[in-house]
């Protein structure tokens, strides 16, 4: 059906990282159906890091069955100890310790959110991805945007919400189109009446 819900305001960052948004967003895992995806394995972008660098998480592999359409994970209470430079199985390396710069906001870990939605996988080849664009896929993954934004399960509904902080979830490796996926989770996003997606 139709919503009433306005669209809530977006905030385009150029350069910067999920993880270094603050305590006070909802920050996007771009996960795996399988939480964690290839962490233990070979695996070195966006999911893998950021169990990587919050070893912590791994431990949600150990009690989450892999995600159905209709399921998100958030986790809390977790804490960063590492930074680190590069991105994939090239360039990615430890980077030291992780202590946060100065002037800005402390993360407590009992504060941090991660919000973990897998999207589909459409891969590299031209045909296949096409398939994003079908009214089933556009469904799906609006549906699993939204659960992951709406309140979770066993929080009043009306309690406010964080802002989210996000990125091109689903477009790396799984070959979803950047202005699509942005446009699912805005409107994602409001109908979840979150106050903001950056």
């Amino acid at each position: 059906g139709m919503s009433d819900a306005p669209l809530c305001p977006v905030e385009a960052v150029e350069g910067g990282t999920i993880e270094d948004s603050g305590p006070h967003f909802t920050q996007l895992d771009f996960a795996n159906a399988t939480i964690g995806g290839g962490v233990l394995r070979n695996g070195a972008v966006q999911e893998e890091i950021r169990f990587l660098i919050c070893p912590e998480l791994i431990v949600s592999r150990a009690i989450a069955e892999p995600m159905a359409t209709h399921e998100a994970l958030l986790m809390r209470g977790f804490e960063r100890f590492s930074n680190y430079s590069g991105y994939g199985h090239a360039t990615f390396a430890f980077a030291g310790p992780h202590v946060a710069a100065a002037g800005s906001p402390a993360e407590p870990p009992s504060e941090t959110e991660l919000l973990a939605i897998d999207a589909i996988a459409f891969g590299r080849d031209a045909q296949t991805r096409l398939g994003q664009y079908s009214r089933g896929a556009i469904e799906r993954e609006l549906n699993k945007a939204f659960v992951g934004f709406a309140p979770p399960d066993g929080e009043t509904p009306d309690a406010p919400l964080r802002p989210l902080c996000t990125g091109n979830w689903g477009c790396g490796a799984f070959g979803g189109c950047v202005q699509l996926k942005a446009v699912v989770q805005w409107l994602a996003a409001s109908r979840a009446r979150r106050p903001s997606l950056r």
